[in-house]
């Protein structure tokens, strides 16, 4: 599914809480016993709690090969960028042309025209509410 690309202004969700339990979780610590589930729950409650306007997380999919159009994950909230083998591809509004695309917010789906559909190098990054169950997502620095 999504993956995180690292840079230094995002660290994946999953790291948050790995680091959580590995600083603050065991004998002798803040919380002497949790669950992984626990810290798991409390870190999406957080997120979502920041979500609203304040921190956007990011997704990187490597959708493969793809039809005429594609369905756009549930945490969508606007893409950042499709690049299909080395070409970038560019958003415009109505019926896109060869090298562009267009959303159709109502149906959450991408709509391409003059995709090669053999080209297994499509990669769509885009930002999430962070209202997900992955745990691959590219949280801001600042929330962690």
């Amino acid at each position: 599914m999504a993956t995180t690309v690292s840079t230094n202004a995002f660290i994946s969700l999953n790291d948050i809480i790995n680091n959580f339990i590995i600083s603050y979780t065991g004998p002798g610590k803040l919380i002497p016993d949790s669950k992984r589930t626990e810290v798991i729950f409390h870190a999406r409650r957080c997120l979502q709690e920041f979500a609203y306007e304040t921190l956007k997380s990011k997704f990187t999919v490597d959708v493969g090969l793809v039809p005429g159009s594609y369905d756009l994950p549930a945490d969508f909230v606007s893409i950042i960028s499709i690049v299909v083998g080395s070409t970038v591809y560019k958003q415009v509004a109505g019926s896109p042309a060869t090298g562009e695309y267009a959303i159709n917010y109502e149906l959450k789906t991408v709509l391409f025209n003059g995709l090669d559909v053999n080209d297994p190098n499509f990669v769509l990054t885009y930002l999430s509410n962070s209202l997900t169950t992955d745990e691959n997502a590219a949280i801001p620095k600042l929330a962690e």
